[in-house]
């Protein structure tokens, strides 16, 4: 900017720097609080990351000193490449983050994983557009990216998330460089930064998949042997005769297999060459062959069942693990199995959610009870809140978290015999605010703009919970202008809301803040999320 000549000229140009000091001084707690959430976030996923690529690297490399073959050798060459090209690019963006750090003033003495000034812009700015470090940064990436292809060649179709990404048409930046660093704040810059990061790691992760994969690492080693017996019953009529097989049976905590339990689909065949008709046929495909599948625990490579018997029971099931052939990515193999067993004592009861495992507070709990030999009108339960529904149907509506116990109570020809459950009783967890289908992160601007209002939900959940939002602020932060906010006491837009989406733009960031919910068990809760404004 040239220094103008005539004093009133030159006030004007000092009251817009003046003006610019200050919209750079606007920007709210809140947003920077967000990013400083989102940085530690993406550095606690790439300490994950770090460590998934380990492992990988060190199946390959264990795999590679047993085989000696020229294409194993050139494999494990290709792994350490990728190793080393994520391990110099996160050096590189470490040295950037140590001068965005300086900028900002160095560490903040209360919290020192905090910036000084997490809201400096001007130097920032300087370094990556006057000094140049935002195009040395475009070019890196870009050089980066193309060594990570040329990794493999072109014998593999990947792709990898470390790349240059344009400009959003309609942006007023002119450049990369521009679009991403210019005025904007240093935290900002470093969770920019962080993200790269990631990307880096995440392509090392994408190659080094792919070779474990081609060089066959997934071999399952055993992590453990033990003898096993299978016998048909452990209850034997005198005099008639005990059969068991004995064999040696294998573990593995590395092929991490699910195991799933249900009912049998027609998918699921006998294996013909099985003379005891006990055994089925292996299946492969990505659908698992069950009705009502429902997944269970494993521990130590094997799935556990544990649950009160009652009467006879049956269970059919499958054992899922990833297919080990790479051109059949996605799909998996399934090992059906068919087991059971029989009670002989009568009398005692089972109680069994059929909806869950847990009870949950403010929500109807399903709960089938029953006792074995005896009608459901015989039968009586309390605790929990539990309230019968007809027949062996109940509603458990619990009050308190911790641990309750439902008693079932039966009436036999000696009298009343009692049986007692014990459920982990839980609330119901915290939902997530949503703008149409985003839940946080890029919203396309035009979404945003078609938007009515703000609606929260927990699609992870077992329930479907109607959560009523009592009110919401929302702040809206534009890359050019200053900051604005306001309170609405609905899940609707206000007129000011209206009026921002009418005037938001590509970059611009939407912060959704204290949205006040009512849960079904009569609390309230907040939630925040922010969004950043996106192209299209």
């Amino acid at each position: 900017m040239s220094i103008p000549k005539e004093p009133r000229q030159l006030m004007i140009n000092l009251m817009y720097l003046v003006l610019t000091a200050l919209l750079a001084l606007n920007v709210s707690s809140e947003i920077l609080n967000a990013f400083n959430t989102v940085n530690s976030g993406i550095t606690d996923s790439n300490g994950l990351l770090d460590s998934k690529n380990d492992l990988m690297m060190g199946m390959i490399t264990q795999a590679a000193a047993k085989d000696s073959r020229v294409e194993t050798q050139l494999i494990l060459k290709q792994a350490e490449d990728a190793k080393k090209l994520s391990d110099d690019f996160v050096a590189y963006v470490d040295a950037i983050k140590a001068q965005v750090k300086e900028a900002a003033g160095g560490a903040n003495e209360d919290y020192p994983e905090k910036l000084k000034t997490e809201g400096e812009m001007e130097k920032t700015s300087n370094l990556f557009l006057t000094q140049g470090k935002g195009k040395e940064l475009h070019n890196k990436i870009e050089e980066a990216r193309s060594k990570f292809l040329n990794v493999l060649g072109k014998e593999s179709q990947i792709d990898i998330p470390l790349k240059v990404v344009q400009v959003p048409a309609g942006e007023h930046a002119k450049n990369w460089e521009e679009y991403n660093f210019d005025r904007v704040p240093a935290i900002a810059v470093m969770t920019i930064l962080t993200k790269f990061q990631q990307d880096a790691k995440s392509a090392e992760s994408t190659i080094l998949d792919y070779l474990r994969r081609k060089i066959n690492a997934e071999d399952i080693p055993v992590d453990k042997m033990a003898a096993q017996v299978v016998a048909p019953s452990a209850y034997v009529r005198k005099g008639a005769e005990y059969t068991a097989d004995i064999f040696i049976g294998a573990t593995s905590e590395a092929i991490k297999p699910k195991v799933f339990i249900g009912s049998f689909s027609s998918a699921v065949q006998k294996d013909p060459a099985d003379p005891n008709g006990k055994s089925f046929l292996q299946i492969e495909g990505k659908v698992i062959p069950l009705s009502g599948a429902r997944e269970i625990d494993v521990v130590g490579g094997m799935g556990k069942i544990k649950e009160t018997a009652s009467g006879e029971r049956k269970f059919q099931g499958v054992i899922q693990i990833p297919h080990p052939n790479l051109s059949k990515e996605g799909e998996f193999r399934f090992y059906p199995f068919e087991f059971g067993y029989e009670t002989f004592e009568v009398g005692k009861a089972v109680v069994s959610p059929t909806a869950m495992n847990v009870l949950y507070i403010g929500v109807d709990n399903p709960i089938k009870i029953s006792v074995p030999g005896y009608a459901s009108d015989k039968v009586t339960a309390s605790g929990c809140g539990i309230v019968k529904v007809k027949g062996e149907e109940y509603n458990a509506k619990p009050t308190k978290a911790g641990e309750d116990a439902i008693t079932v109570t039966v009436k036999t020809a000696k009298g009343s015999e009692t049986s007692t459950e014990i459920f982990r009783v839980r609330r119901i967890p915290e939902p997530y605010a949503y703008i149409l289908n985003a839940k946080g992160g890029p919203i396309k601007i035009g979404e945003f703009k078609a938007a009515e209002g703000i609606t929260v939900k927990n699609p992870d959940f077992v329930f479907q919970i109607p959560y009523t939002v009592t009110s919401f602020e929302l702040i809206y932060a534009p890359k050019v202008g200053n900051v604005v906010s306001d309170v609405s006491n609905t899940s609707k837009f206000s007129n000011i809301m209206k009026d921002i989406q009418k005037k938001a733009k590509p970059g611009d960031i939407i912060v959704l803040q204290n949205v006040t919910v009512r849960m079904p068990d009569g609390r309230s809760v907040p939630i925040n999320t922010s969004f950043k404004l996106i192209g299209g």
